[in-house]
């Protein structure tokens, strides 16, 4: 798993690209973990690199949406690959996300 970071005004955006499983949720979190501690409130998940996401992955970011919203904060998905897109509509957790296209479009909804 590579998990790029950066930052913005007001925006932080992780792209991940890999395999969101078991092995790399650890390294996916401690990265998020990273935003919950950042002043910042607003978070956009760059998925397009992801090739791939298991229930563990899906686990991590149920939690991180809900940690987001405590914060209090934003979070939006965006660039889903078909195959990722696919595995959230058939677990039907995409209806707890807001989702965008492109990251310029998720950074917009957050601005």
């Amino acid at each position: 798993m590579e998990i790029r970071w950066t930052e913005s005004s007001a925006v932080v955006t992780l792209a991940l690209s890999g395999r969101l499983d078991a092995l790399t949720s650890p390294q996916a979190e401690q990265a998020l973990d990273r935003f919950l501690a950042s002043p910042k409130s607003a978070l956009v998940l760059d998925l397009g690199g992801l090739e791939y996401i298991s229930s563990a992955g899906l686990r991590l970011l149920l939690l991180t949406g809900r940690k987001v919203a405590e914060k209090p904060g934003r979070l939006v998905l965006c660039c889903l690959q078909d195959a990722v897109k696919e595995v959230l509509e058939v677990s039907r957790l995409v209806s707890l996300f807001q989702v965008a296209a492109t990251a310029e479009e998720a950074a917009a909804l957050l601005g």
